[in-house]
């Protein structure tokens, strides 16, 4: 993902090359909120911060497929400048309510001791995007 600016050489070039510009980038941080759950034989994998989702054979292709979306995501978002709309693309109201049940479920497993079991998943990361300003 090319969330991080690349390092200057001495010749005033970066390292893919291309020269410098004096285009100043901001910071944006980003909090992206994901859940998991089997439906049917079928794992998916939703981010509600972005509206992006899977639906893989296995949980682990769906996590891993869904992690590979969001960056391929935000790596176009960049690229276009980081328009406001793009960046906040919230989720319609039923998965807001299915990540938001996930993580109680979550968490009360946590609170009882409970080890947790392969549904649901909850998962909440932070991401710093470079754009220009």
């Amino acid at each position: 993902m090319h969330t991080t600016l690349p390092e200057a050489t001495t010749d005033g070039e970066t390292e893919q090359g291309s020269r410098k510009t004096d285009t100043e980038l901001s910071c944006i941080n980003l909090t992206l909120r994901n859940y998991m759950f089997k439906q049917g034989e079928l794992y998916y994998a939703h981010c509600i911060d972005l509206d992006l989702g899977v639906l893989r054979p296995t949980r682990e292709e769906a996590i891993g497929e869904l992690h590979a979306m969001i960056e391929s995501y935000l790596d176009e978002v960049i690229e276009l400048g980081c328009p406001r709309h793009l960046l906040y693309r919230r989720s319609g109201l039923v998965h807001r309510l299915r990540y938001h049940w996930a993580s109680a479920v979550c968490g009360l497993r946590h609170l009882l001791r409970r080890s947790p079991s392969a549904d649901p998943y909850v998962k909440i990361e932070s991401k710093q995007l470079y754009c220009p300003v």
